[in-house]
């Protein structure tokens, strides 16, 4: 039996990136990152918050689908 394991799996995690820039905002150049979906909303959510004067209620489902297409795979 082998004494040691090698866990791979994040090797092949996608990382998901959302930029403020590509989505219509010229002049900020921050980028939301997730593994996920569901983390790549919470960084991007924490962002506009802070940043951006918008409020957690703003961030709705219709928003989330309006912003989707610039969601970017690596």
């Amino acid at each position: 039996m082998c004494e040691y394991f090698i866990d791979n799996r994040s090797a092949n995690k996608v990382m998901l990136s959302l930029a403020c820039r590509d989505a219509g905002v010229k002049d900020c150049d921050y980028v939301a990152k997730g593994n996920t979906e569901e983390e790549l909303w919470k960084d991007g959510t924490e962002h506009v918050i802070k940043v951006h004067g918008m409020k957690a209620e703003d961030v709705t489902p219709q928003f989330k689908e309006s912003h989707r297409p610039y969601i970017k795979h690596s």
